[in-house]
């Protein structure tokens, strides 16, 4: 031990160990069957290194986690899982199926088919005077060894040469082994608790949540109690308000789901909820969670037109408005405003986003109808805004004519575009007449309609200009 740390320290019935801080292992004392670990049988009343050398020693290239010794018998469990043993074998101690002593650690079994801890974790350990035991992650313990007075726990006073299972058929559903300890100078006693179920509630997520409700759900496990189950729930944590679970009551040792539907709730709103329940076993709560319901505004803040107003003027309330634009508008835009942002908006099927304007939308002359629909953060909720455009028809321009003579016609500052001329004479003129419409200014289409003609008369149309 010159020089170094030891971090832990344990006793066998004649010799003692020392495990250091720099991974060696050290022992003294009695060594009659190599229970000191340095290859040989001989007594040293000094520290002596256990061998843990490459091609010898099973601890090689191993970190030990914790110690156990008992009647010439020492295990060493290492921090994966591995477990080694030396020394004492007459009773098959060791674990290794067979029972010759041995100087130098070597693996307890884990064999597929022969050792009780294949394909499991051991994290505890123990020694008897001629027996040992391993707890194992899954809550099951291993014992193997001297067998006399039935210390292995298998029913039976036959001895093991390979870890058993230790038997726990006495316990009631929902119990386990807890670790326990053994005494080092006896050779029949190891301690065992039977620890008795314990009732669990779990909160579990909310599910079917609109604007004003949810469900609440919960899993609670009574372990043979009666139990009463609700769900608290509210704003904030602190919840507030309680409501009964459906079923509202659980006992017996199964898992029973409950849950609660929530009505009334406030649209757009987080709320924090738990499961509770109360029994002979006290009062349990379930895990603190939330959700938040989604809003169901689907109302505009604004509506505005390019080019006109819209009438009357606007209002979140009103839905229904027109516009009037005249003849030389084309087309429009809109700009909707939302009035809460969780909500989408489309202008006559299009998404636009809130406060920017639509597509532009081609008008015809007359009435138009443009649909502005606002679907709210509930996805179920919906509102339309409707805008008539009337686009006006220009009135027609009169061109009324008295004789066959030429007669010119100006109109100042009038736009030909999207305008009717209703050509008129007011005289019949004779067959084969040619009638000519000269445009002599501009560019553009002349047309018009004679209202005043004879079914069958011929007329010829010269356009010149």
């Amino acid at each position: 031990l010159y020089g170094k740390t030891a971090v832990s320290i344990i006793a066998g019935n004649t010799f003692s160990l020392a495990l250091c801080s720099d991974g060696t292992l050290t022992a003294w004392g009695g060594n009659s069957y190599g229970q000191l670990g340095n290859s040989s049988t001989i007594d040293s009343w000094v520290p002596v290194l256990v061998d843990m050398t490459s091609g010898a020693s099973a601890l090689n290239g191993k970190t030990i986690a914790s110690l156990s010794a008992g009647g010439g018998c020492v295990m060493a469990l290492c921090t994966d899982g591995f477990l080694a043993a030396w020394g004492n074998n007459t009773k098959g101690q060791l674990g290794i199926n067979s029972l010759t002593s041995l100087s130098v650690p070597v693996a307890v079994s884990v064999d597929h088919g022969v050792s009780a801890l294949s394909d499991k974790t051991v994290f505890a350990i123990a020694s008897g005077s001629l027996h040992n035991l391993a707890f194992c992650s899954d809550g099951s313990l291993a014992s193997w060894g001297d067998n006399t007075y039935g210390q292995l726990g298998i029913n039976n006073t036959t001895a093991s040469k390979v870890p058993v299972l230790v038997d726990t058929s006495a316990l009631a559903a929902g119990e386990f082994l807890a670790k326990g300890a053994v005494g080092t100078t006896c050779n029949y006693s190891a301690v065992l608790v039977a620890e008795p179920a314990q009732p669990t509630t779990t909160t579990r997520e909310a599910d079917t949540i609109t604007a004003t409700g949810a469900t609440l759900n919960g899993i609670q496990v009574a372990a043979g109690y009666n139990t009463a189950l609700s769900f608290d729930y509210g704003t904030t944590a602190a919840y507030g308000i309680n409501i009964a679970g459906t079923p509202a009551t659980s006992s017996g040792g199964t898992a029973i789901e409950t849950r609660a539907i929530l009505t009334g709730l406030t649209p757009g709103t987080t709320y924090h909820y738990r499961l509770k329940s109360v029994s002979g076993a006290g009062t349990l709560y379930g895990d603190d969670r939330s959700f938040t319901t989604p809003n169901n505004d689907a109302s505009l803040a604004g509506l505005v037109m390019s080019s006109a107003s819209i009438n009357p003027g606007f209002s979140s309330e009103v839905t229904s408005y027109t516009a009037v634009v005249p003849g030389s508008t084309t087309s429009v835009k809109l700009t909707p405003t939302l009035a809460n942002n969780t909500a989408t908006v489309k202008v006559n099927g299009v998404g636009v986003a809130s406060g920017s304007a639509s597509q532009s939308i081609n008008l015809s002359l007359g009435e138009n109808v443009i649909n502005t629909v606002i679907t709210a953060e509930d996805g179920t909720t919906t509102q339309t805004y409707t805008v008539v455009v009337t686009r006006s028809t220009p009135n027609p321009l009169p061109a009324n004519y008295t004789s066959g003579s030429v007669i010119p016609l100006t109109v100042q500052g009038f736009t030909a575009t999207g305008s009717t001329v209703n050509f008129s004479l007011s005289y019949a003129p004779a067959v084969g007449s040619s009638l000519t419409v000269v445009k002599n200014a501009g560019v553009g289409f002349i047309h018009g309609t004679f209202d005043n003609l004879a079914q069958g008369q011929l007329v010829i149309m010269n356009f010149n200009g």
